[in-house]
């Protein structure tokens, strides 16, 4: 092949280049700097000048022979190496190479371009090509950066951490990363028009998050309320595989992927401050007070055949991550609920969609699927103390939990008063952190079951979730020597006494509390108990908490 072809062939990539969309064109130039362009252009025209090297000698410049050497190379076969380079070096350029320092400020004005011309596949398809490894890295780097002291700021002084950070956006790579996300992918437009095609890209973003310093809570805020609202393939079947199992999620990723919830909760710090639950929580507080096809649904007549479906609504979504992230919480001694809470903000939008009907005694628990996921998240609740128990000892070295990250929500607002005069961080060992809110929180959904009447909380429901508590308190009396069984024995007594505060405020008992603790306690199995010689934690429940409530008399 000789240098003609090459220059055919650059002719015919010539008339390719003037064919491509002019939005992609712009992008492709970006590669290059203005020394490189200019440099690509002089080389052109040197190779026409090499290719007609023969014939303006002959006919024009007859002084070029003296560039000619005994035994050198001709001006076609330079013309043959030059041609390759130019045709060779772009597509290098494009395909492996990395977009100039020089040119940072226009790729940001580029991809911003295509974000207000609404042209989301081809912005994505160049940040994860082209930036998002870097910016994973960028956040990953950055999370290990010691943070600045107050002294440091308040003298204005140049910190090792500002060398340090100087130094990794240096590099230009991670540097024009870090500008993509600042500039780019950070944008709440984005996020909402693309997250949930493209689930991964942002999950590998909040994976770098190593530390609250590179947190981002509304970052997190606005992709988790994108994939539960679209109910996204991608992240409902990440539920489903945690579903059907209880270890946690490090366990899981052994044998199975999980970008989205790998990522949310793989660093303590990050997670806390991302706020997870607030996007969730809210989604699925809106959907029971405003989603009519999923309120229709809940109050459909319960059947396991269909129970697949559930999964077609915000609702199933919401309690399962619910579940996994306190599950984490406890799994790893974080000693922080992870706002568990939004549980007693589900529960009375379940009891108010609940269909009114005169439930018959004999009947099952769960008549409507409204019935089936207060069910459920009563279970979900009884699991974290059941795991709290197994995994023995609990939170040991940790003196205080950041109060400052327990902010209420709007949702909460309502609640937030029957929270009043609680401080964990200060009153409660954070070694028996978990027990203490799981039981509170109970103890508020406890509260609003009670006081709904049974044409709308079946009397066996509230039995049976009843009669649970009683069982964990005499089954844990057994095994006081392990300090979660004694401090779960100790919250519990206070819950049968107050279910609406447990620990704090004044009781409030009703008759209608009374008879369903007493019906449990009639019905309740004492014969293990009796027969074991363990007689004396019955006499200790009737001591201690029947005889103050006033159902048995001494």
């Amino acid at each position: 092949m000789g240098a003609s072809d090459f220059l055919t062939i650059l002719t015919i990539g010539v008339a390719v280049w003037t064919v491509i969309p002019k939005k992609e064109k712009r992008f492709y130039l970006l590669f290059f700097s203005n020394l490189e362009l200019g440099s690509l252009v002089f080389g052109i025209l040197f190779l026409h000048f090499l290719m007609e090297f023969n014939w303006i000698e002959a006919n024009w410049i007859p002084s070029l022979n003296f560039f000619r050497l005994p035994g050198g190379i001709p001006a076609n076969k330079w013309a043959y190496f030059l041609a390759l380079i130019l045709i060779v070096y772009p597509f290098w350029k494009v395909f492996y190479g990395y977009f100039p320092k020089s040119n940072k400020d226009e790729l940001i004005e580029y991809y911003q371009f295509l974000l207000n011309e609404k042209e989301f596949d081809l912005l994505i398809e160049c940040i994860q090509k082209y930036h998002l490894e870097f910016i994973y890295s960028y956040l990953k780097y950055c999370s290990k950066i010691r943070e600045i002291s107050n002294m440091e700021i308040v003298l204005k002084r140049n910190s090792a951490s500002d060398d340090e950070y100087s130094r990794l956006i240096d590099n230009k790579k991670i540097g024009i990363g870090a500008l993509v996300y600042d500039q780019i992918l950070k944008r709440g437009s984005l996020i909402s028009d693309t997250s949930s095609k493209y689930p991964y890209v942002f999950s590998k973003v909040i994976s770098g998050m190593e530390s609250r310093k590179v947190a981002d809570k509304d970052f997190v805020y606005n992709y988790l309320e994108v994939l539960l609202k679209s109910l996204n393939h991608e992240l409902i079947e990440e539920l489903k595989r945690l579903d059907d199992s209880f270890d946690s999620i490090n366990e899981r990723l052994e044998n199975t992927e999980l970008p989205i919830m790998s990522a949310l909760f793989a660093f303590k710090d990050a997670a806390i401050q991302n706020h997870p639950w607030m996007p969730i929580g809210e989604v699925v507080i809106k959907s029971l007070k405003y989603d009519i096809t999923q309120i229709d649904f809940l109050k459909r007549d319960h059947d396991y055949d269909i129970e697949e479906e559930t999964w077609n609504y915000p609702i199933r979504s919401g309690v399962v991550f619910f579940d996994y992230m306190v599950r984490e919480s406890i799994y790893n001694n974080w000693g922080y609920h992870m706002w568990m809470f939004y549980f007693r903000s589900f529960i009375p939008l379940l009891i108010h969609v609940s269909p009114e009907e005169n439930y018959p005694e004999n009947g099952g628990e769960t008549p409507k699927f409204s019935h089936f996921f207060i069910k459920e998240i009563f279970n979900r609740m009884f699991g974290w103390i059941e795991l709290e128990i197994e995994l023995g000892e609990p939170n040991e070295g940790v003196s205080e939990v950041d109060e400052s990250l327990q902010v209420f929500t709007l949702s909460e607002k309502e609640n937030a008063e029957s929270l009043e005069g609680t401080n964990t961080a200060v009153d409660d060992e954070v070694s028996d952190f978990n027990i203490i809110d799981t039981i509170r929180c109970l103890g508020q959904c406890f509260q609003a079951i009670f006081k709904a009447s049974e044409d709308q909380i079946p009397r066996k429901l509230k039995l049976n979730l009843l009669e649970r508590m009683v069982q964990f308190y005499c089954d844990y009396s057994l095994n006081e020597t392990n300090p979660a069984c004694y401090e779960a024995v100790r919250v519990l007594g206070q819950f049968f006494l107050n279910p609406k505060g447990v620990d704090f405020g004044s009781p409030e008992i009703t008759n209608e509390y009374r008879s369903l603790l007493d019906e449990v306690w009639d019905e309740f199995d004492k014969e293990p108990f009796s027969y074991h010689g363990h007689g004396w934690i019955l006499k200790k429940f009737e001591n201690e908490i029947l005889i103050p409530l006033g159902i048995f008399n001494q």
